[in-house]
């Protein structure tokens, strides 16, 4: 199964999930059952050629209520399992009429399946057998299938008394388990951890999400040695643990049953793992883990490892804290994801392997105001709707063979040297589908930010679709690169020693360059295949080497430059007019 395929099989999903029925409005199940009644009734009616009701026309003709039946059968069935789904628990009657309706129904196409005769009438051959028997076989049938029907009730109460000691049993272990949390010993409260895991696993249903409600409630709580006596709270942002070994334990428990190994992999995803405001101090591994849905707000990790991990719903890191290593790595994000406002103090890792392998952000992924402290690499990532506007980056910040589905959204970003005062640099390479948004980058009275575009490979140049628009205080360089439209670089006190240097480049729906100051403007081998406008003062530094302009702009005074710039035939030394194709590419 290729990505896309995935993609879609996600998209399915969602929409899935979207139309699923709430447990309070009975509106689905009531539709559901309608429509199933008249199209039964129109089938059975038409295709069968049944007859409903008496034909008075002719009173030889008896009359045939089997699809009536049927149908208003199903009708009823539908109903009462949809009562069943929203509230997932029955009156009595209704369940003991819901199984009896159940059973009928089985009993028709077992009947239909062992009969005789042809369809579609063998689909009733069951209910004909009475036809040519004795008053007393008919009621001796009828008081079995009365006998039938009692029998039905009988085990549906001894199912819903068994169930209820079931239930009972289970909220006396769970009460149990949660008491052993409060324990002092820390070896009590991991035999709970697990003793709360084994009635998750035993029972099942609502009891997985309660346990994990409970384990995650447990690492919210103020565990420093101050917290743990009785009333007494902190407010120590870094406090000293002393429960580390049931912490691990929980995660662990958590990770385990998260992964596609444990037999009750399957139930514990469709539940959410409520961590937000959580001090964890031991690592948390969910690699290879798939989670329903993780809120994660202003929780701080210690060393975070996420790798291959599938997170189905929607994962909200918003305010968290990663104090150590983070690795993403290879990492699905099939719903909104939120970074906003999150805090890497070391290298983070959200990079896929290769282009089979990618890090996929299928929804909206937000890194608004997010801090990259020590370098990040989003090598190999596909984004769809992203927004990293007024993110902080410290260090290098690779973002190379991406994937933008969207527009790429990097406005108010700002790089500063990081510790070993290398430049700070963000570099991009891959394909950006909808343009890209670099403005108001860079922080005024700070070094300038090195913005990198690059080929992917070789022999395979990067490509920036629609409009690309970078303004604020920086160094562009761009090399084997491939822009539609090219709207900017307006800079304003631009720091000393900034620079455009382009390099085998093909803008081909047009360019306009602007800036106030400006130390280096070098063009090496590029091509503009439509209006082109500099508006650059005189810099220290220019160079126009085999710089193509499209011929038919010669006569449209389609390519202006300031008065400064010394122009031949209109171009400035190096550059030269050439023929180019309808897309703006050359033909030379």
């Amino acid at each position: 199964m290729n990505k896309h395929t995935k993609k879609h099989k996600r998209y399915i999903n969602e929409l899935l999930d979207t139309i699923k029925p709430t447990r309070d409005s009975y509106i689905w199940s009531v539709t559901v059952a309608i429509i199933i009644l008249f199209t039964s009734l129109a089938y059975f009616h038409y295709e069968w050629k049944m007859h409903m009701t008496f034909n008075f026309l002719n009173p030889g003709d008896n009359p045939d209520f089997r699809a009536f039946t049927v149908s208003f059968g199903l009708f009823i069935t539908s109903l009462i399992v949809g009562a069943y789904v929203t509230k997932r628990r029955l009156p009595l009657f209704l369940a003991i009429t819901l199984w009896v309706l159940l059973g009928l129904i089985l009993y028709t196409f077992l009947s239909a399946i062992w009969g005789e005769g042809q369809w579609p009438g063998r689909l009733f051959s069951g209910w004909h057998r009475l036809e040519n028997t004795s008053t007393l076989e008919r009621v001796k049938t009828t008081l079995t299938a009365i006998g039938g029907i009692g029998g039905v009730g009988y085990l549906v109460i001894k199912y819903r008394e068994r169930s209820a000691a079931e239930r009972g049993e289970a909220d006396e272990k769970l009460l149990q388990a949660v008491q052993q949390l409060g324990e002092s010993s820390a070896q009590v409260r991991i035999a709970g951890v697990y003793a709360l895991a084994n009635v998750a696993d035993t029972y099942g249903d609502s009891y997985i999400q309660r346990v994990i409600d409970i384990l995650c409630g447990y690492l919210r709580i103020d565990r420093t040695r101050e917290g743990l006596r009785e009333g007494s709270s902190t407010n120590d942002k870094s406090p000293s643990f002393i429960d580390g070994p049931v912490e691990s334990t929980i995660l662990s428990v958590l990770a385990n049953h998260l992964r596609p190994s444990h037999p009750k992999f399957h139930q514990w995803t469709l539940c959410s793992l409520d961590l937000h405001g959580a001090i964890l101090t031991e690592t948390a591994d969910f690699s290879s883990t798939y989670i329903g849905e993780i809120d994660a707000r202003g929780t701080r990790f210690s060393t975070a490892l996420f790798e291959r991990t599938t997170f189905r719903r929607k994962a909200n890191f918003e305010g968290s804290t990663f104090k150590r290593f983070a690795n993403f790595k290879c990492t699905n994000f099939e719903s909104r994801t939120v970074f906003n406002d999150a805090v890497f103090e070391r290298y983070i890792d959200f990079s896929g392997n290769s282009d089979d392998e990618r890090t996929i952000f299928v929804g909206e992924v937000e890194f608004e105001g997010t801090r990259f402290s020590n370098g990040v690499s989003f090598c190999f990532t596909e984004f769809n709707q992203n927004n990293y506007s007024r993110a902080k980056f410290f260090g290098h910040a690779k973002f190379t063979c991406v994937e933008f589905n969207q527009c790429a959204k990097f406005s108010r970003i700002t790089a500063y040297f990081g510790p070993n005062r290398q430049e700070p640099v963000i570099e991009f390479s891959g394909h950006f589908s909808r343009g890209a948004d670099f403005t108001q980058v860079g922080d005024m009275g700070a070094p300038a930010m090195h913005l990198s575009f690059n080929a992917t490979s070789p022999n395979k140049p990067t490509e920036i679709n629609r409009e690309s628009k970078i303004t604020g205080y920086l160094n562009v360089h761009a090399k084997n690169v491939n822009f539609d439209r090219f709207e900017l670089f307006n800079y304003y006190q631009t720091p000393p020693d900034s620079a455009v240097i382009f390099t085998n480049v093909t803008i081909t729906g047009g360019a306009d360059f602007r800036a106030d100051d400006i130390t280096q403007l070098q063009f090496t081998d590029v091509s503009f295949g439509a209006t082109t406008e500099f508006y650059f003062p005189p810099a220290s530094n220019i160079n126009f080497t085999d710089v193509k302009f499209n011929s038919n702009l010669k006569n449209e005074n389609g390519v202006s430059f300031p008065r400064h710039f010394h122009l031949s035939d209109g171009l400035p030394e190096g550059a030269r007019w050439v023929e180019m194709d309808n897309r703006g590419f050359p033909l030379d």
